[in-house]
């Protein structure tokens, strides 16, 4: 089955991955989306993302840490996604050779 992330974690039936992940549920609210509130407080302090390329702001399209033996056999990995950071500051993101974790 197709579908954006969002889209893939909706379908849980248990509501578990929903409550954790998403945000504008409900006809007032429109689709469900991914909640990126906590990322967007953190990426709006200096801290730099170290899996983004030197200038971007994140990492390309389809970056992903969730293992694949783990997004295939853990209910609450449905998709593959990202589920780990490392945050740096200015001056470790700078001192660091290849950006690329």
């Amino acid at each position: 089955q197709g579908g954006g992330l969002a889209e893939v974690l909706s379908r849980d039936e248990t509501g578990r991955l929903q409550q954790k992940f998403l945000v504008g549920e409900g006809a007032s609210q429109g689709p469900p989306e991914l909640d990126y509130a906590t990322m967007r407080t953190l990426l709006s302090t200096p801290l730099s993302d170290m899996a983004a390329p030197q200038g971007a702001l994140l990492p390309p399209p389809g970056y992903t840490t969730v293992p694949t033996e783990l997004a295939d056999s853990d209910p609450m990995h449905a998709a593959p996604m990202r589920i780990d950071f490392v945050l740096a500051s200015p001056l470790l993101a700078a001192a660091s050779p290849a950006r690329a974790v």
